[in-house]
């Protein structure tokens, strides 16, 4: 059914594009304060590496940014400084037009496509938009933006040195070791990562955390590559800790064996807390 599901898409990508006329880049420039939608959808990860470009966005030109996300990764734009309104997309066509409705009523001028690879979803979203001005890279779907951004080279850029593009682009300038992802971890979660390194570490140590969870089965390094590398990183002077999902606590146990403190939370603002204290 799944790939039932996927070829339905295609195909309905392949018409749209099909009787899309093809539009010319404006080169318009972004005003100070201009009201833009950015879409970016899928995962946790996939919203990080947008959060440099769309905080340099605020700072530098103040614009209004409204956020088009997926009921996995919505909670990563929690910052309020940056973000005018975060919402997330709804599949089926009620989803659509009320993306579209959002637009109008929001009067926003601007749509930023934020994936690296053409999307049926997206594709039909900018296809409905009534947006003046929709930007993206340059990637197969063309004919549904208003202006193009060179797709920098993947096995050459970070993928978030490659979102930075977009900022090039419109000649927005940055001081690049200032650049960094943003997520505001919240004190609740900083004081219970607090309580867990006074109790279940030893801080005259150097402490270093090695996560295991993946996202996927399909990413998974696997059991004997933890195992030994736990060993090769382990000594008297290191404190060790295993991190991972709930989900993959039956991993954990088989790499730790009860040598190496365990950390595992369901709430992903907790598990930023304890990495962000790492640091």
């Amino acid at each position: 059914m799944k790939n039932i599901e996927i070829a339905l898409k295609k195909l309905l990508l392949k018409i749209l594009l099909l009787f899309s006329s093809s539009k010319k880049s404006k080169n318009t420039p972004l005003r100070k304060g201009e009201k833009v939608l950015f879409i970016r959808l899928n995962k946790i990860g996939d919203a990080l590496v947008t959060t440099p470009l769309l905080k340099l966005f605020k700072e530098k030109l103040n614009l209004e940014i409204h956020i088009l996300a997926d009921i996995k990764n919505h909670f990563v734009f929690n910052d309020g400084s940056i973000y005018k309104n975060v919402v997330i997309f709804k599949k089926g066509i009620g989803g659509f037009l009320s993306v579209r409705r959002y637009i109008k009523e929001n009067n926003i001028t601007t749509v930023f496509d934020l994936h690296d690879d053409v999307s049926a979803t997206v594709s039909f979203l900018l296809a409905l938009s009534n947006a003046g001005n929709i930007i993206g890279y340059k990637k197969g779907n063309e004919e549904l933006y208003t202006e193009l951004v060179d797709k920098p080279d993947s096995s050459k850029f970070h993928v978030i040195d490659r979102y930075l593009s977009f900022a090039d682009h419109f000649g927005v300038n940055y001081d690049k070791s200032e650049i960094n992802v943003n997520y505001k971890i919240n004190e609740v979660s900083l004081k219970f990562v607090e309580y867990y390194f006074n109790e279940k570490l030893d801080k005259n140590k150097k402490i270093i955390g090695i996560n295991i969870s993946a996202g996927s089965d399909a990413r998974f390094w696997g059991l004997d590559h933890f195992q030994r590398l736990t060993k090769d990183v382990n000594s008297e002077s290191i404190q060790l800790v295993i991190l991972a999902s709930p989900s993959d606590r039956e991993k954990v146990g088989a790499i730790a064996v009860n040598d190496y403190p365990i950390f595992t939370n369901k709430d992903f603002n907790v598990f930023s807390a304890f990495i962000s204290k790492l640091d």
